[in-house]
């Protein structure tokens, strides 16, 4: 029951009461999960996904070329490397905090 409700909050349809903060944060977690994963599923998260591992492909590759006395540039595309790899760590922590979420709300629901 607890993915019906994440999906009745989600949609706003219904007013919830949470047993404790934990669980409204719980709820939230799930619900911001479910929201990403849609996100990377639908046609702009993959074009997303897609031009960052495209991106850090052709930063690899300048990375490779680049003259080594060049510190300035080095550092430029490691700091676009890092923050593309920190983008996508991001999104991906989301999805799996939301999944573990809506498990611990699943098993609390079986334990009632």
């Amino acid at each position: 029951m607890p993915a019906q409700v994440v999906q009745m909050l989600h949609n706003a349809e219904v007013s919830v009461e949470f047993q404790d903060q934990h669980e409204e944060s719980l709820y939230r977690e799930a619900i911001q999960g479910k929201d990403v994963e849609d996100f990377l599923s639908s046609p702009a998260g993959r074009f997303v996904l897609g031009a960052a591992c495209q991106d850090q492909l052709e930063i690899e590759e300048q990375l490779t070329k680049v003259f080594p006395w060049r510190k300035r540039r080095i550092a430029q595309l490691q700091q676009k490397h890092q923050a593309i790899t920190m983008a996508v760590e991001w999104l991906t922590s989301a999805v799996n905090i939301g999944l573990t979420s809506h498990r611990e709300l699943d098993d609390d629901h079986y334990e009632e």
